[in-house]
């Protein structure tokens, strides 16, 4: 059941995020267009006039504004305390009720939800029939701004406690996969670079390859005369000097010439 829910917990919370931006923005949106664009443009209409527009617009928008305020209410809560539930799993700061307390996170939620309500209440008003809420309706000008006003303070806040943590506090483990840049026996695995791997050359950036936390291998070329690193220490046994080449004396064949040939003449008598 833990990986099940697990499994889900990243899509229905991504889901329930956009569904509550999305709600404010249709919500917010709706006000800023009724305070700067619609309410100008009645400015030129009669008193009749304007009253029948201002009826449409608001069996129009009552929908809009009540579904609007449920999925706020709704995905406002379970984002909340799926926030704090990551908090205390993740370990935030090390213990994530203390994170919280130092950074007041409760606090500002509360001030938000009730910035959240109030501005429920005047959006509310504004496109109800109620006698309590006439008071919206006579001066819409006025109640329009207060519901800005209050939007914008939510918006400010949700931003604030939203940069606060933007991730898990966890660190990346080593699952014995593929390191960047390739990685032997030697590519020190207890080191992490910005990636949470090995790093660039299997050890770190630059290719630096040794024991883990340990500095690089010496590269110092060697002094003039000193062997390198895995050369036979044994000298090589000294050729025997070859004999010296006597140079052919005048008439004599140089070695390795052919040898005159045999003449056919008889020889002389008495030889």
């Amino acid at each position: 059941m833990g990986d099940l829910v697990g499994q889900f917990q990243e899509p229905l919370g991504l889901l329930l995020r956009w569904g509550h931006i999305l709600a404010a923005v249709v919500a917010l949106g709706g006000l800023f267009f009724s305070r700067f664009a619609l309410l100008p443009a009645l400015d030129d209409l009669d008193e009749a006039a304007r009253q029948r527009v201002h009826d449409g617009v608001r069996r129009s928008w009552l929908m809009w504004v009540i579904g609007a305020i449920t999925i706020l209410l709704v995905t406002g809560l379970v984002n909340y305390l799926l926030t704090i539930s990551r908090a205390g799993s993740e370990a935030w700061g090390g213990d994530g009720r203390a994170w919280m307390r130092y950074h007041k996170y409760h606090a500002l939620m509360g001030a938000k939800i009730l910035f959240a309500f109030a501005l429920f209440y005047v959006a509310s008003a504004i496109v109800g029939r109620g006698e309590g809420s006439r008071w919206a309706r006579d001066d819409r000008r006025k109640s329009l701004g207060i519901a800005l006003g209050l939007g914008l303070a939510v918006v400010i806040i949700s931003g604030y406690l939203r940069q606060m943590h933007t991730g898990p506090n966890v660190v990346a483990r080593d699952d014995g996969g593929a390191r960047m840049g390739g990685a032997g026996d030697d590519a020190a695995p207890g080191r992490e670079d910005d990636f949470g791997g090995g790093g660039i050359g299997g050890a770190g950036v630059g290719g630096r390859r040794g024991s883990a936390g340990g500095p690089p291998p010496d590269r110092t070329p060697p002094d003039e005369g000193t062997p390198e690193p895995g050369a036979d220490d044994s000298p090589a046994a000294p050729r025997p000097p070859s004999d010296p080449v006597r140079p052919p004396d005048e008439g004599e064949p140089e070695p390795g010439a052919d040898a005159p040939a045999p003449s056919s003449e008889p020889a002389p008598a008495g030889a």
